[in-house]
């Protein structure tokens, strides 16, 4: 008859886990159930051994970093699994049925290029990107909300949505593209070009795109972790 740990053992399990420094309830998870397998198959063929001489063996096996590798590894995995979905969402707003929205946003652009003065013009390269500063602000608060509902710690909600900074990014590579500040730009808007505008425009349309990738993958991520750790959301 195999070997099956109490309640009580698993628990010890995840304290033994917490005292070696394995502070994620994700990582926990996953170390406690090839800590406990590897015990009870220990136990097992080894009537005589005790748990805790069995879990000594099993934690012995990880050499002389401990769980420290594993901490590393599953970083490493879900900072990788971040990245591809965070391209993965910004490369589906160029295929269909997203890039319809993308074909809009550019159609926006030429139509404002268009009905607009470069005076006008201006004001628009410079207080659209202030409102989507505004919304980003409330989106990080939002998430912010979210993230105080997970009670413990989790690598998978390492990578939420933090605050990118979409409107200090375009302010930097627009300076840095054209050589003059901001006052420059006030005081002649003779030096808006089409090719400025554009470009700034352009630039700011796909850094939005990469905002929004960046929110689809904390949606995601958030609906996982949920899904996956039900006790990490329950005080």
């Amino acid at each position: 008859m195999k070997q099956t740990l109490t309640t009580q053992q698993i628990d010890e399990l995840f304290a033994f886990c917490r005292r070696h420094y394995v502070q994620h309830y994700d990582v926990q998870t996953e170390l406690v159930d090839h800590l406990a397998n590897a015990i009870e198959e220990k136990m097992q063929q080894h009537t005589q051994l005790s748990f805790e001489r069995a879990l000594d063996e099993v934690y012995a096996g990880f050499g002389y970093k401990g769980f420290a590798g594993v901490v590393e590894a599953k970083m490493n995995a879900i900072n990788k699994q971040s990245q591809r979905m965070r391209w993965y969402y910004f490369r589906s707003y160029f295929t269909c049925p997203k890039a319809a929205f993308t074909l809009c946003l550019c159609a926006l652009v030429f139509f404002i290029h268009s009905v607009c003065p470069a005076e006008v013009l201006k004001w628009i390269l410079l207080v659209f990107p202030l409102i989507y500063l505004i919304a980003e602000i409330f989106i990080v608060i939002k998430y912010y909300k979210e993230s105080k509902k997970i009670k413990r710690k989790l690598v998978l909600t390492n990578m939420l949505y933090t605050f990118p900074g979409i409107s200090v990014m375009y302010y930097n590579i627009t300076i840095n593209i054209f050589h003059f500040n901001l006052k420059t730009w006030y005081q002649h808007p003779d030096l808006i070009s089409d090719i400025s505008y554009y470009t700034c425009a352009l630039t700011f349309i796909l850094l939005v795109l990469l905002s929004l990738a960046c929110l689809s993958v904390t949606e995601n991520l958030l609906a996982k972790a949920l899904k996956d750790y039900p006790l990490a959301f329950v005080a």
